[in-house]
C-alpha cells in the first residue's frame, strides 16, 4: 500500500510529541483513530482524559468532529468515514485536573484512508496530580 502522502503528517506528529502509525486495514469507507494517553511524568495511562478529532476538508473547509473518553487503560478509539482528497487533521487532548485543564494538541495534512491511524498523548499533569476528572 502506497503511503507516500502519510509521511508528511507522521513526521510532524513525531514532532509534537505524540505518535502515529497505521495498523491494520478497514472496511474500504471507514477510517479510525485510536491510541492511548498517557501521564507524561510518570508515563502511566490516563482514564477519562478527553480527545478531539477535528477533520478538516482542504477544498471546502466542511467539518468532521469527534470526541472520545479514555477507558480506565487511557484507550481511546473513534472512526470516520474515509476521505480520498487531502485534509487537514486537527487532535487535542484533555485532562481535567484540580489545578485545571492541561492539553495536547497537533495538526495534520493527509487523505484519511480507510486504515487505523494510532495517535497517543504524553500530557504534563500538575505535580501531585494522578488522574483526569470527568465533567
Amino acid at each position: 500500500m502506497k503511503r507516500t502522502h502519510f509521511h508528511a503528517f507522521v513526521a510532524f506528529c513525531a514532532i509534537v510529541g505524540g505518535s502515529v502509525s497505521t495498523v491494520t486495514a478497514q472496511p474500504a469507507d471507514v477510517a479510525a483513530v485510536e491510541g492511548y494517553v498517557f501521564d507524561r511524568g510518570t508515563l502511566k495511562p490516563l482514564a477519562n482524559a478527553r480527545v478531539e478529532v477535528t477533520v478538516i476538508l482542504i477544498e471546502n473547509a466542511d467539518r468532521l468532529f469527534m470526541s472520545v473518553v479514555t477507558d480506565a487503560n487511557g484507550y481511546y478509539a473513534t472512526h470516520a468515514p474515509a476521505i480520498p482528497t487531502s485534509v487537514r487533521t486537527e487532535f487535542v487532548a484533555s485532562c481535567i485536573t484540580g489545578r485545571g485543564t492541561v492539553t495536547s494538541e497537533g495538526t495534520g495534512y493527509a487523505p484519511m484512508r480507510a486504515e487505523v491511524y494510532q495517535r497517543n498523548f504524553y500530557l504534563a499533569l500538575p505535580r501531585r496530580e494522578t488522574r483526569c476528572r470527568l465533567l
